[in-house]
């Protein structure tokens, strides 16, 4: 099984336009030895028919103390709603 945590953005109740962007982990802490094809991440959004994946990728390239890019293309969010996501990581073997 795959670890992983669940998270929300969510557009203000005042807005009246759509909203692009982008997420990245932050500052981010890895050792070396997940800096592996095998170390593998997927982001998700929960949406009403299942699960849709928006991006998968492996650790390969992370560098600690910088941010780490997962989605390349922007994401975007319509006024006053709610987007659920799940982000997951484990190890391919």
């Amino acid at each position: 099984n795959a670890a992983f945590t669940s998270f929300a953005i969510t557009s203000k109740s005042t807005s009246t336009i759509s909203t692009k962007y982008t997420l990245y982990l932050t500052d981010l802490t890895i050792s070396d030895n997940f800096l592996s094809n095998d170390f593998k991440w997927e982001l998700v959004q929960k949406t009403d028919n299942g699960e849709l994946q928006v991006a998968i990728g492996s650790f390969v390239n992370a560098e600690s103390g910088k941010d780490y890019t997962l989605t390349t293309t922007d994401m975007i969010i319509a006024p006053q709603d709610t987007q659920q996501y799940i982000f997951r990581i484990w190890l391919y073997i």
